[in-house]
């Protein structure tokens, strides 16, 4: 059952402004709730030469629309952010301005995207998360899928598609009535039309047949191991393979 620490804030890890696509429900339900949630943003979400700042300001936009309050949007980084597609390299840093910034008195649970393979900054956030939690093992770490290329067949990967190995399933239910309202935010991010207009489709058929949120309990023990079989998405698209994001992550994962 998922559960909110005495209503303590919810700290949320994006690696990309528009990576909240994946918790629009969550946002709203902890709003509700009158849980606090607090948005870091982790790169500067420049791939493809997009402009950092448009980025920035399209998502504080869709997370005012959520409830979410402009002191609670957090940019990672100062003036020197990390690259797009550059966490992996950069996750002692990274760490470091998170726990200087946030403890166990501050924060309650942590949301992150889930060890799915399907883009390097996700999981290298995934391992943040993990370190975050090992060191203030009184937070509770939740991990969201966003998509891969797990299983897909004839498709080129999968939107929300948790992958069994990281644990069982937690749906938290939404009503069908926001399934309209979430699509819009979509369609907010003008800066990804491209990558929209082919997560659209899946993402709007999962909306409208799953109606839940999908949340999984992060295991830290499944982090030393390949997120699935097979290739992992961005091996598909030829960023990286596996091994080399595993080389690059092993110092930070063995501290």
């Amino acid at each position: 059952m998922l559960t909110t620490k005495a209503k303590k804030p919810a700290l949320f890890l994006f690696p990309h402004q528009d990576d909240e696509f994946a918790v629009f429900s969550l946002l709203e339900q902890n709003v509700r709730n009158g849980i606090r949630n607090i948005c870091v943003y982790l790169t500067d979400g420049g791939g493809n030469s997009a402009s950092p700042i448009a980025r920035d300001a399209e998502s504080q936009s869709v997370l005012a629309k959520l409830g979410i309050a402009k002191e609670d949007i957090i940019i990672f980084g100062g003036a020197e952010r990390v690259p797009d597609g550059k966490l992996v390299d950069a996750m002692d840093r990274t760490f470091s301005e998170l726990v200087d910034r946030f403890g166990p008195a501050d924060i309650g649970t942590v949301y992150a995207p889930a060890w799915e393979g399907g883009h390097p900054d996700h999981d290298a956030a995934t391992l943040i998360a993990s370190a975050f939690a090992k060191q203030f093992p009184d937070v509770d770490v939740w991990q969201f899928p966003l998509y891969n290329s797990y299983r897909v067949g004839i498709v080129p990967f999968r939107v929300f598609n948790p992958i069994p190995g990281n644990g069982d399933i937690v749906r938290v239910p939404f009503s069908g009535s926001a399934i309209g309202r979430y699509l819009g935010y979509c369609l907010a991010y003008r800066t990804q039309r491209k990558t929209f207009a082919a997560l659209l489709p899946f993402v709007a058929l999962s909306f409208m047949l799953d109606r839940s949120q999908m949340l999984q309990s992060l295991n830290h023990d499944r982090l030393s191991s390949k997120p699935h079989d097979g290739d992992m998405l961005y091996e598909r698209r030829r960023w990286l393979t596996w091994e080399q994001f595993k080389a690059r992550a092993a110092s930070f994962v063995s501290r």
